[in-house]
């Protein structure tokens, strides 16, 4: 009789159970989807989404990730590889290049020994001007347009503006200068004799714009002594000064 009773009650238990399983409604998401087939759908959009970036390349944050060392150095390698291609096919060009680096090579050494002369370096903010040169590593002919103002100014040729001694607003220390009264021929002369053969207005020109030292009006202005240079950081960018 305790078998009988004890099989009762089990049959009473899976009679419940099964009631329950048959009132149990599924749950099922937007769409009809119930679980099982929604975390397939998850799985197949990831997988296209992969697929898809594959095929373009990477995803958006590896497209986003700071290049690597080694790209970068590539890229640098392949910008110096390319560098100077423009004259590589053409002789003259390079012959002039050496030639204009011997002269300004010489011409900067010349120069040295003249401001040695004349004592320049009793001037503090002079010296002081050099040193900015020396630790920019300026180019020889700017350093040659350095000394020639800084002689010309002692000489009473050219009036300098306030110095300074920020690299950034001034070159090499000078914000500006005007030429003094009747001496126009006299300073434009001694910037001619800076180069190898007398230069073209432009390329005398050109030569204060990579300073950054622009006249205020115009050219003819600037070099009579009616108007004067000035810095212009803008300018000295665009024609590639250093």
């Amino acid at each position: 009789k305790p078998n009988e009773e004890a099989c009762s009650v089990a049959t009473t238990a899976q009679n419940s159970s099964e009631q329950e399983a048959s009132n149990r409604v599924p749950l099922l998401f937007p769409g009809g989807l119930g679980i099982s087939e929604l975390v397939q759908a998850v799985v197949d959009l990831k997988k296209r989404k992969q697929e898809e970036e594959e095929a373009d390349g990477g995803s958006d944050a590896e497209k986003s990730r700071p290049s690597s060392p080694q790209s970068k150095k590539a890229r640098k390698q392949s910008a110096n590889s390319n560098r100077g291609a423009h004259v590589r096919d053409r002789p003259e060009m390079q012959q002039n290049a050496r030639d204009g680096q011997k002269h300004w090579g010489t011409q900067v050494r010349n120069m040295r020994k003249q401001w040695q002369e004349k004592e320049m370096f009793k001037h503090e903010s002079f010296s002081k001007q050099v040193d900015m040169c020396a630790r920019m590593h300026i180019k020889s002919q700017h350093e040659c347009l350095l000394r020639q103002l800084q002689m010309a100014a002692v000489e009473g040729i050219i009036k300098p503006g306030a110095f300074a001694e920020d690299e950034k607003e001034s070159f090499l220390g000078w914000t500006g200068f005007s030429v003094v009264h009747n001496s126009g021929a006299e300073f434009r002369k001694r910037i001619e004799d800076l180069f190898a053969s007398t230069p073209s207005d432009k390329t005398l020109n050109n030569t204060f714009r990579r300073a950054g030292l622009v006249p205020e009006h115009s050219w003819a202005e600037a070099w009579s002594g009616i108007g004067g240079f000035v810095y212009d950081r803008v300018k000295r960018q665009q024609y590639g000064g250093q």
